[in-house]
């Protein structure tokens, strides 16, 4: 039998490991639901444009929320 994974206590975990059984960092949590509304009314924006025929601007909207779930998850 092969072990794929060993499991360390979380002590031991360094800052740049990625210990799959550990749970990843969340902070400023209510920033973080902040952006996430902020998300999803750009994606309803876009929704409401799209429907009326604007659709550069729902694409603006659109990308605008996509370039936000980006830094949200990569740098917040």
């Amino acid at each position: 039998m092969v072990r794929t994974h060993s499991r360390r206590p979380a002590s031991v975990v360094r800052d740049g490991d990625c210990d799959p059984y550990l749970p990843p960092k969340m902070i400023n949590t209510p920033f973080r639901a902040g952006t996430a509304a902020i998300v999803v009314a750009l994606f309803g924006v876009g929704l409401v444009l799209m429907s009326r025929g604007q659709l550069m601007f729902a694409g603006l909207s659109f990308l605008g929320a996509s370039i936000l779930i980006y830094l949200r998850e990569s740098r917040l």
